[in-house]
């Protein structure tokens, strides 16, 4: 009972910084509105923090200024990073395990941008075990290709039904190791996939920033929403 409370007073903190942003910065979140309206009305979940989290993304992605973006799991995320693309020189290639959600994704980005230059890839999702860790990756390989932005919100963790927190995505994890040159990786919560890079690379991501979600200290309305590493 303690527990739950304890969450419903964060979730109406949270609520309140959301609702802070949303006032100082209207015409942003009309687009990201918009958005989230067609998402939903397409079947998709609806995210206490997607608003706020599609906010943050369009504001790194005005801050780093990529060229070349690469996007594990799509969603409305898809389309605000095809909105970038759509006014700048820059390219996205999307990556799913869904091949239906891949195709409404296109259809999504299509009818609120305009843009069709997205390179879409359908994989499905692995799993393997080591030790007492559970890695998720897509089957395909992920090549680096010197992608300068990289967005991971997949695949899903799901394991017999059941959403594994505890999973890792391996995807992560093997572009880290290949990236070479200088680049920003996005981690859309994923704690125990950010806890593992902190405990494997040390110091090879010492630019690693953790989500204010995550460390628990989202207190005012500019908090960090995505957990980033600068490479």
């Amino acid at each position: 009972m303690i527990g739950r409370f304890k969450l419903y007073l964060k979730r109406k903190k949270h609520e309140k910084l959301h609702a802070k942003s949303r006032k100082s910065n209207p015409k942003a979140y009309a687009f990201i509105d918009k958005v989230i309206e067609e998402f939903h009305s397409g079947g998709g979940l609806k995210h206490n923090y997607q608003a706020y989290k599609l906010y943050c993304l369009r504001n790194i992605l005005w801050e780093v200024k990529p060229k070349k973006i690469l996007e594990l799991g799509t969603g409305t995320t898809s389309v605000v990073l095809a909105d970038y693309c759509n006014t700048n020189d820059c390219s996205l290639t999307s990556v799913d395990e869904n091949e239906k959600w891949l195709k409404h994704t296109k259809t999504l980005i299509e009818k609120i941008t305009g843009y069709k230059g997205v390179n879409y890839i359908f994989s499905k999702r692995k799993h393997r075990v080591e030790g007492e860790k559970l890695f998720f990756s897509y089957e395909i390989a992920i090549d680096q290709n010197d992608y300068d932005l990289i967005l991971v919100d997949g695949p899903s963790m799901r394991l017999n039904g059941v959403r594994r927190k505890d999973g890792i995505c391996e995807d992560t994890i093997q572009l880290i190791k290949k990236t070479k040159s200088k680049g920003t990786i996005l981690i859309d919560i994923r704690e125990a996939t950010v806890s593992h890079i902190k405990e494997v690379f040390g110091s090879r991501v010492s630019k690693l920033v953790i989500s204010d979600l995550i460390t628990n200290k989202a207190d005012d309305e500019n908090y960090l929403y995505f957990s980033r590493i600068d490479i």
